[in-house]
């Protein structure tokens, strides 16, 4: 699976160390290819990782078949785990 990846850029109101919930997903997923917003390629799925409660990163841009899970605490880890796992699953993608 190819997983994209936006990052906040880190305003002011940072909430919790958003690097730790992505190293989570990272480590799960070890297998699969992560690519950035540089990237020109599309990703099966967007992660978009906010230092806070509230993003306002622009991921209009952003395509993808599977849609795009917003992390926005450290435990949405687990949920974002979870949701692609079962993404992987329902739509057969490796």
């Amino acid at each position: 699976m190819k997983i994209g990846v936006m990052k906040c850029k880190g305003c002011s109101h940072i909430e919790y160390d958003s690097d730790v919930a992505f190293e989570k997903i990272k480590d799960y997923f070890s297998k699969d290819v992560f690519i950035s917003q540089e990237d020109s390629e599309n990703a099966d799925i967007w992660l978009l990782v906010s230092g806070c409660s509230n993003p306002c990163m622009d991921h209009s841009a952003l395509k993808s078949p599977l849609g795009k899970l917003f992390i926005m605490a450290e435990k949405d880890a687990d949920k974002a785990i979870y949701m692609i796992e079962k993404l992987k699953k329902n739509f057969n993608v490796s």
